[in-house]
């Protein structure tokens, strides 16, 4: 396994680093090379340059064996690419979407809101001319998605989490007995999320769960939050602010 990596961090000046310096490393417990790419750190310049440069890594490995490609995540750029080696190669892409296209830092102007309107809609194009996709809920495999596209959702609970989870509850070991409240954090588009919430509302979980970010289903989680103290709703946030909450 080889992967090609970016690193998860917004662009200058929110975050102080102009440039992104490349490195080799090894993925923890797997028997993986991975490659974080170097580039430009800056608005505009940053996306086109990850492009190329995931392309150069590609067509680099083109004598090497190939059996497939798989992408984590709708970053447009690595779509881009994967599309193109797919091409290329001739091999199978795949591509895991565990969250659609949204601002991290939140929308700072309309022409950001603009231009992530555009990338968006090409994003579930080059989505099409995969192999398919694993989508983390039902609803953005069958919402979102270009109509005919292939996909497999992701979400429920595997067998091995089911049977800790039922041994647990058989003990009642999951029953919390610290001095503090446990914390659950969510980061993203809120979009496709409503069935956690309202089976979180229903339970009797002594926990508080914090949604950040924004999209459609803003209105519906504010109202859970308003009748149900445990359940927290807030804008996206950066730096020492998002410290604060993890």
């Amino acid at each position: 396994i080889e992967a090609v990596t970016t690193p998860p961090i917004a662009a200058f000046p929110r975050k102080r680093r102009w440039w992104i310096r490349g490195t080799d490393y090894r993925l923890p417990g797997l028997q993986a090379r991975a490659r974080q790419i170097s580039g430009p750190n800056l608005p505009l310049v940053r996306l086109p340059v990850r492009l190329v440069q995931i392309l150069l890594y590609g067509m680099s490995k083109l004598r090497a064996p190939c059996e497939g490609i798989l992408v984590y995540s709708v970053h447009s750029p690595m779509v881009a690419a994967s599309v193109f080696l797919k091409w290329l190669r001739s091999v199978p892409v795949f591509v895991v979407i565990p969250d659609r296209p949204t601002f991290m830092g939140g929308p700072s102007n309309a022409l950001k809101r603009f231009l992530k309107r555009i990338d968006e809609g090409h994003v579930r194009r080059m989505l099409a001319s995969t192999d398919g996709t694993f989508p983390v809920t039902e609803g953005t495999g069958r919402d979102w998605l270009v109509r005919g596209s292939r996909y497999w959702p992701m979400e429920g609970v595997c067998d091995e989490a089911a049977e800790v989870l039922s041994q647990a509850r058989a003990k009642e070991a999951y029953i919390f007995r610290g001095a503090q409240r446990p914390r659950l954090l969510y980061t993203g588009m809120l979009s496709y999320v409503l069935p956690f919430p309202r089976a979180f509302h229903r339970s009797r979980i002594d926990a508080r769960v914090t949604f950040m970010g924004g999209g459609e289903d803003l209105a519906e989680l504010t109202a859970l939050s308003a009748r149900d103290e445990r359940i927290q709703v807030k804008p996206f946030v950066t730096g020492a602010e998002f410290t604060r909450e993890v």
